[in-house]
């Protein structure tokens, strides 16, 4: 077996402020939570960025999965409510 190692053409996530981790085949991982946001808020990230086992159709859902959050995200922020999944301000709204 030979071991492979991959990295990030693009340092551009964590010149952002992104947490980069290293994961099995990635050795600079750009970490995700389960909607695909970084730390940085309005940062999101998906696809080869941010899995261990990269592949074309995994990095198409991903892709596909993360701009559904961008987009629920920019919705949220303009109708002054919180992102699904985070706490409503004071008990306020969530959008979902």
């Amino acid at each position: 077996p030979v071991p492979v190692t991959m990295h990030q053409r693009s340092s551009l996530a964590a010149q952002l402020g992104a947490v980069i981790r290293p994961r099995h085949l990635a050795a600079d991982a750009v970490a995700v939570d389960a909607k695909f946001a970084t730390d940085v808020p309005g940062l999101f990230a998906a696809g080869d960025l941010c899995v261990d086992l990269p592949s074309v159709a995994s990095a198409v859902a991903a892709g596909s999965a993360a701009a559904a959050m961008v987009v629920q995200t920019l919705i949220a922020a303009a109708r002054g409510l919180a992102p699904a999944g985070a706490a409503g301000a004071h008990g306020g709204p969530v959008l979902r």
